[in-house]
């Protein structure tokens, strides 16, 4: 029996992924947790929020009040993943345009991950997000465009994917790897434990 199914009990549940993240659902099944996907279709862009966390924080919850009206599950995750340098957030980039001056300004410094989750059930809904320290090299015009010129960096935040061609920028990462991926596993596992199902 999967691993995370048998610890928490998760048998015979109905679990939703409000994501089309294939990195995340390729999380998920690694921990052994089987879900259907149901992607949010809404602006995930908060229209007020106090800072960076904050904002993520709420546009993983928007996500998953979009697709908790919409299902009938007994355990709804949504996540959203954002790179902060210097108090401004990068998303996803616009164009290819938006991809090479995103990497221009990450180029030789850190910056931060930080992915917020909401775990929901009938009972509860728990807000949480984790932060990851990453450092890149200095990065060339060349292979800022080699990179880009690859695709990879078109559907991620920050414009790279550490699971991928991204991971030859990358200088060090202080905290979780998975984070830096788009969902922090072992701390939402954490977080399961507590939720009331």
């Amino acid at each position: 029996m999967p691993f995370i199914h048998k610890l928490l009990s998760l048998e015979n549940k109905q679990i939703v992924l409000a994501s089309q993240s294939p990195r995340r659902q390729e999380l998920l099944r690694t921990a052994g947790l089987h879900f259907e996907v149901i992607p949010a279709e809404v602006d995930e862009n908060p229209t007020s929020y106090t800072d960076e966390i904050d904002f993520v924080r709420k546009s993983a919850q928007i996500k998953g009040d979009w697709v908790w009206e919409r299902c009938n599950a007994d355990l709804l995750i949504s996540a959203d993943t954002i790179v902060v340098k210097e108090r401004t957030i990068f998303g996803k980039p616009k164009d290819v345009t938006d991809a090479i001056r995103t990497l221009e300004l990450l180029s030789g410094d850190n910056h931060q991950v930080i992915t917020a989750f909401c775990l929901r059930s009938a009972h509860e809904i728990i807000v949480d997000h984790d932060i990851t320290n990453v450092t890149f090299y200095p990065l060339s015009p060349a292979e800022i465009a080699a990179y880009v010129a690859t695709g990879e960096p078109m559907d991620k935040a920050g414009a790279y994917g550490i699971q991928g061609y991204g991971a030859s920028l990358i200088e060090k990462i202080d905290g979780s790897y998975f984070n830096v991926m788009g969902f922090p596993i072992a701390r939402v596992y954490q977080r399961l434990k507590n939720l009331k199902i």
